[in-house]
């Protein structure tokens, strides 16, 4: 089980490097198939907004995510407002500089709420545990990189750089940067956002194996009024219209592993119009598409968190690293990526 708070051996002062190249073997679907996925019950633990200039603005509910838009007329036409945002993106290759990064966002949480961090044995953005699962099932072997620190018992996992993975393959493409755009694009029509916010994130805490996991993921929009009184948190995709049996596995991953309820399809055709949406309740979503197992890509999960947890000493930091291949390396790193006022405040709340 995992350790309880005030159980934990003294940190070290300095993050130390390791010396050794660990290798974790990835198996067949199969072999972690029998992984009981449901044991997860993730639970929401707090909500906050960005505004335009990344500052973290707190919220009691979801009152400040975008809307979703239920009553719009189709088609869409994903393509309006294309050549602006190419302008737009090479006039601003610095726009992000100076401002907080989205990972530290959920560490700025955990420093306003005083989140007690000897409760979680991991904290990572939600996308990350995405990822790994999902290797089992991309047939593109599709490789990502990420790095990983162990501070006085907790596990924090980031990427450095999503936009340059997200973006780097999409150069010499011309039709995957039109489509990463229509995603953005059906956002905006469907997704009704506030003044001045620039995104909306739910902290979710869920049981990965004999880990506590706590997890930052954004959420693309809310709608409100069900028979639970509760918002009803839903994930917003776009694909071309027969290929939603291709895209699923991935939106369920994604969608269950924060607690979002909903999934919703925009399905376009090959030159970016949407000609209908899809909703597809999460909790149905493995009933009703079997060609791929939810257990196995938890179990896939469960499996890596416990090779890393126990190979990443206290003070230890490193990258982990997926190439394409059937193996994942802990790649020894000299230096650690936690920022210092957010070592500070974990230190002011060992003095309570």
């Amino acid at each position: 089980m995992p350790r309880k708070s005030g159980c934990r051996k003294k940190a070290k002062p300095k993050f130390q490097p390791f010396s050794p190249v660990e290798i974790y073997r990835i198996n067949s679907p199969k072999s972690y198939a029998t992984y009981p996925y449901l044991s997860y019950n993730p639970t929401e633990v707090g909500a906050f907004v960005c505004d335009q200039q990344r500052n973290i603005i707190m919220c009691d509910d979801a009152s400040q995510f975008p809307t979703f838009v239920s009553d719009i007329a189709l088609p869409l036409d994903l393509n309006v407002g294309y050549a602006d945002y190419l302008n737009e993106k090479a006039l601003n290759q610095t726009k992000g500089e100076g401002k907080l990064p989205l990972w530290q966002r959920f560490l700025k949480w955990i420093e306003f709420t005083n989140f007690d961090t000897h409760s979680v044995d991991f904290v990572a953005r939600r996308g990350i545990l995405k990822f790994i699962g999902f290797t089992l099932y991309n047939h593109f072997k599709n490789p990502w990189n990420f790095k990983a620190c162990k501070y006085d018992g907790c596990v924090y996992i980031h990427e450095p750089d999503p936009e340059k993975r997200s973006t780097k393959h999409l150069v010499h493409n011309e039709h995957l940067q039109k489509a990463m755009y229509w995603g953005k694009k059906f956002e905006d029509y469907v997704a009704k956002s506030h003044d001045n916010v620039s995104g909306s994130y739910s902290m979710v805490l869920g049981n990965i194996g004999r880990y506590k996991v706590l997890l930052g993921a954004e959420i693309d929009a809310v709608r409100t009024g069900n028979v639970a009184g509760k918002p009803e948190y839903i994930e917003l995709k776009t694909c071309a219209g027969k290929k939603v049996r291709e895209k699923v596995s991935f939106g369920w991953l994604q969608s269950y592993l924060s607690g979002v309820t909903t999934l919703i399809f925009g399905c376009r055709d090959n030159n970016g119009f949407v000609e209908s949406i899809n909703e597809y309740p999460v909790s149905a979503i493995p009933n009703q598409f079997t060609s791929w197992n939810p257990c196995s890509m938890f179990g896939m999960i469960s499996s890596v968190l416990n090779w890393l947890y126990k190979n990443l000493e206290e003070g230890m930091s490193g990258s982990l690293v997926y190439n394409g291949e059937n193996e994942i390396l802990l790649i020894q790193e000299t230096e650690h990526f936690l920022p210092e006022w957010y070592l500070k405040h974990l230190q002011k709340s060992k003095s309570y």
